[in-house]
């Protein structure tokens, strides 16, 4: 049953406005990664991030001094290998700090067991993995300025030496420099996997929030999960200042616990946060293209 106080909708997979489409209402918010102590307007900062602002900022830098040292710059499994050590360490370091609060105050702390990071741990990772999506993702908006200004220097070349708009079959081997060599925008080649963020995503969340998404690759991938989609209610819409009655032919919605959001084949003991139910609400009108 959907929770009569939902309020608020964050956007998924991208945490920037400037990364989704311009059809997204103004009343989506998108999740802070807490490079900042301040969300601006249309930012949601959730409780509950492990690092400050300049401890996310120092993660940051040392995750890409490492990650970029072993990976490509796109490779975001490549640059999390940073993120993580490696589990055995992880664990072996819970079992030091363990040990040493024993030691100090004779209480004990349930550590977890071999190749399991504690809670904090996991935190800690989660929010180290957001930081480097933001990253990508803002390197993929200067891919996309930069293949744009490539574009204009090519056309604007070639008006100058007489080259009509649609002179396509014209050979001008001098061009081939300002033509930019991407297959695609730059999400496409920088694109960090939607289930990896929702994945980190879930463990911020606040309880009230709903997941709203243009992404037609995230939601044909719900689809294939099994989510069935539906218009969106009016009871929705009532819940949502924004999403106003001219926006509900183009929204549609699903309540499912975000493990079959992700795909998986059921609840995870260790990550419990999945468990939850979230409302999506997804954008046809991207999903079909329109």
């Amino acid at each position: 049953m959907l929770k009569t106080h939902t309020r608020r909708l964050v956007y998924v997979p991208h945490l920037h406005r400037e990364s989704a489409p311009a059809c997204l209402p103004q009343v989506v918010q998108f999740l802070s990664v807490g490079l900042t102590d301040r969300s601006v307007a249309g930012e949601l900062l959730p409780d509950g991030l492990p690092y400050t602002p300049a401890e996310a900022r120092a993660c940051l830098r040392d995750l890409l001094e490492y990650g970029l040292s072993v990976g490509r710059e796109g490779d975001l499994y490549a640059l999390t290998a940073a993120a993580d050590d490696s589990q055995a360490v992880a664990a072996r370091r819970a079992e030091s700090r363990a040990l040493a609060r024993f030691a100090d105050t004779g209480e004990s702390e349930a550590a977890s067991s071999a190749g399991e990071a504690l809670p904090g741990e996991r935190l800690r990772n989660a929010q180290k993995t957001l930081l480097l999506a933001s990253y990508l993702e803002e390197r993929a908006r200067e891919l996309d300025a930069l293949q744009a200004r490539f574009a204009d220097g090519r056309k604007g070349l070639a008006q100058v030496i007489g080259v009509e708009d649609g002179d396509d079959d014209i050979d001008l081997p001098a061009l081939d420099a300002f033509t930019p060599d991407l297959p695609g925008s730059g999400m496409d080649v920088l694109r960090p996997s939607w289930r990896v963020v929702l994945d980190n995503m879930a463990c911020f969340l606040p309880e009230d929030a709903a997941l709203f998404t243009c992404d037609h690759v995230m939601l044909a991938a719900l689809g294939d999960a099994g989510v069935v989609f539906e218009p969106v209610s009016v009871e929705t819409l009532r819940r949502f200042e924004g999403l106003d009655a001219a926006l509900a032919p183009k929204l549609v919605q699903a309540c499912v616990p975000l493990w079959q959001a992700l795909g998986l084949s059921g609840p995870q003991a260790e990550r419990p946060w999945l468990d939850r139910e979230a409302l999506f609400i997804g954008c046809a009108a991207c999903q079909t293209g329109a």
